[in-house]
């Protein structure tokens, strides 16, 4: 596996193969994907959750229109995907929320198409 040091402006390979190994590229993009959301977790995990939400929020409004429906999207799968994690008292009414907008999503068709 190639070494991959990613960037905002791009990928420094430090093998410059030509063989470029889409595998590689995509391992490194989640790895650091992941560590940018455990990050972001530590933000969310505070007991404020009206603050971050409206700060979330109106940053989400700057956004160009098709990126603030991808995250709306995003969003929405990640509800979806969540309501069968195993619960006990402390996170089942959030399970119980995601299983009520996981049958609305199926029931009324709230796909968001990518425009």
């Amino acid at each position: 596996m190639q070494d991959f040091k990613l960037h905002t402006t791009g990928i420094d390979m430090e093998n410059e193969n030509t063989d470029f190994d889409y595998e590689d590229f995509r391992y490194a993009k989640q790895q650091e994907m992941l560590a940018r959301v455990s990050e972001s977790m530590k933000l969310l995990r505070e007991d404020s959750h009206t603050t971050n939400a409206v700060v979330f929020a109106s940053e989400l409004r700057k956004e160009h229109r098709t990126h603030q429906a991808n995250v709306i999207r995003f969003m929405l799968h990640v509800l979806k995907d969540y309501s069968d994690a195993p619960h006990d008292l402390r996170n089942e009414r959030p399970v119980e929320i995601c299983n009520i907008i996981k049958n609305l999503y199926e029931k009324e068709n709230l796909y968001i198409p990518y425009i």
